[in-house]
């Protein structure tokens, strides 16, 4: 048998292989690291704009049914509106908060959440802005916290509007 050295070694070196994993690991690191906050940032933006969505489909529906009311009483220190839907007072609608969500109750049926588990409610104030110069002024102040942000650090943490609305057919 002959054992002659040749020069036609067709193998990588040890050497060779440390150094193609570490290019390897760091390459990979780096494209996991960006994947993770793509995604992060991806549910951020999701998580805020649902509440953000939350929060306007429940001021919206609250305009929408003070707009379209005969006449109004405010009650319970200004965190819940009777609202009358007729010139006789025979159908109510009430929009009320309780246990950090807002409620409507059509007619004295059973009460329906305007907000869902994702937003705390914190201050709901109805409040009473009729003068000589605006009729039938109902100002409203809400403010809403989203509990999704908790575990998101980047979404938005509070929505607050604050706004003055006519009741479009009040009795004289």
């Amino acid at each position: 048998m002959d054992f002659k050295k040749t020069k036609n070694n067709k193998g990588y070196t040890l050497i060779e292989l440390l150094i193609y994993v570490s290019i390897f690991s760091v390459v990979s690191f780096g494209i996991v690291s960006y994947l993770a906050s793509t995604i992060n940032a991806k549910i951020s933006i999701d998580t805020q704009n649902d509440f953000i969505k939350q929060s306007r489909i429940a001021f919206d529906t609250i305009f929408k049914e003070i707009r379209e009311s005969y006449d109004y009483e405010i009650v319970d220190e200004g965190t819940k509106i009777i609202l009358y839907k007729n010139s006789d007072s025979t159908i109510t609608n009430e929009i009320f908060l309780s246990e950090d969500k807002i409620f409507i109750s059509r007619n004295g049926l059973e009460a329906n959440a305007l907000t869902q588990s994702t937003a705390k409610v914190k201050d709901l104030i109805f409040e009473d802005y009729t003068s000589t110069r605006s009729d039938d002024l109902i100002h409203i102040q809400l403010q809403l916290t989203n509990l999704d942000s908790v575990q998101n650090k980047y979404a938005q943490n509070e929505f607050k509007i604050s706004t003055s609305i006519n009741v479009r057919n009040v009795a004289d």
